[in-house]
């Protein structure tokens, strides 16, 4: 297979804490990557958050023995659907991560899908029900392996997964609020100066080795701020918080995080984390006091990291999935991740693919008719 020489099935725990420093090199190596298939990322979440599950990871290494394909899948047990689903490590449940997928060396680009789809049909059960969502859609890469998948006898379903609406970001901060409407600007300028010029506040970013405690203040600040607006925080979940407390200071120790603060005193007022790659920046989570709504610290955190992201040469600012109405503000504009299903080979797979497609359908359409009944 081109540029893979030797391959290697993760199945437990301690092989893959021995990938640890190859992963991390080759996350590095790509700039199309995420964060989210960074090592501290999937770590914490196979810790935390993955459940009952058996690891399936397809390791691909070139002749110098330097690996350059990683496909993280786990397979999970099924109560309502079939006995088995192997996919992306970080793929299933409500907790499901942004841009994730195959890790790959750059000179793997090119030929990624039949590589993908390739490593698949070699290492993975043809009876196994294969679902890779939340996959990156803007180089054309899930259509590819979809395409594949099918050449190699799969019946295949792809759909949009998420909306994650993405800021792509100018040359000088100037340029970037000139394309706000002239309204939003203007409360953008005016909160952010609230803030800089308050004797008694100062926006402060917090150094790694802080991130443990930078963690638990946005988680406490997120909390109290859903509970008073009557919508329930993420954080709410046990195991997601213990993810998240477990994560933050692995990716601060990576280099790719950003934890921003407004302070007052002692007091933490708003707490943001942002996430980074390449040049890309992705804003994760925030929480502030209601005691400083009147500062609109979240404004000024935004517009706090947006200056600083085009001042380091960042080329975009990634609002990650939900198409809350804020973030049109702000300037982004619509992107998605999708989902690839590839069913089990043979006359079974085509029979599950056309079912699950029409009950899809199905529930589409009376979600239709309810909203129109309603309105």
């Amino acid at each position: 297979m081109a540029g893979v020489s030797t391959w290697q099935i993760v199945t437990s725990r301690e092989d893959l804490d021995d990938l640890r420093t190859d992963w991390q090199a080759l996350h590095s190596l790509n700039p199309l990557h995420s964060p989210f298939q960074s090592w501290s990322w999937v770590t914490a979440w196979l810790k935390h958050l993955a459940g009952t599950h058996e690891l399936r990871i397809i390791c691909g290494r070139n002749d110098r023995n330097e690996l350059v394909f990683v496909l993280p899948l786990v397979i999970v047990s099924r109560d309502n659907g079939p006995r088995s689903v192997c996919t992306t490590v970080c793929g299933y449940g409500q907790d499901c991560s942004d841009y994730i997928g195959c890790l790959r060396a750059p000179e793997l680009e090119d030929e990624l899908a039949v590589v993908t789809a390739n490593a698949i049909d070699r290492y993975i059960d043809r009876g196994v029900r294969l679902v890779m969502p939340s996959l990156d859609g803007n180089r054309g890469f899930p259509n590819e392996l979809r395409g594949t998948m099918t050449n190699l006898g799969r019946a295949t379903w792809l759909k949009r997964h998420h909306s994650c609406p993405a800021i792509a970001l100018p040359g000088s901060l100037d340029e970037y609020l000139a394309g706000l409407s002239s309204n939003f600007r203007a409360q953008v300028r005016r909160h952010h100066r609230k803030v800089v010029k308050h004797p008694e506040v100062e926006l402060r970013p917090v150094d790694a080795d802080d991130a443990s405690s930078f963690a638990r203040e946005l988680v406490r600040l997120n909390r109290a701020r859903m509970r008073d607006k009557g919508i329930e925080s993420s954080f709410e979940a046990e195991a997601f918080r213990s993810f998240f407390l477990d994560a933050v200071p692995g990716l601060a120790d990576e280099g790719i995080a950003w934890m921003d603060t407004i302070i007052h005193g002692d007091k933490i007022l708003a707490a943001a984390l942002t996430l980074l790659h390449a040049d890309r920046m992705h804003f994760y989570a925030a929480g502030f006091d209601d005691s400083a709504s009147a500062l609109r610290p979240g404004t000024a955190l935004h517009l706090e990291v947006i200056s600083r992201g085009i001042e380091r040469g960042y080329v975009s600012y990634d609002f990650l999935r939900g198409s809350e109405p804020y973030k049109y503000r702000w300037g982004a504009t619509e992107a998605w991740t999708w989902k690839l299903t590839a069913y089990p080979a043979g006359a079974g797979g085509q029979v599950q693919c056309v079912r699950e497609r029409l009950t899809a359908g199905a529930r589409a359409k009376a979600r239709s008719l309810k909203r129109q009944f309603n309105r």
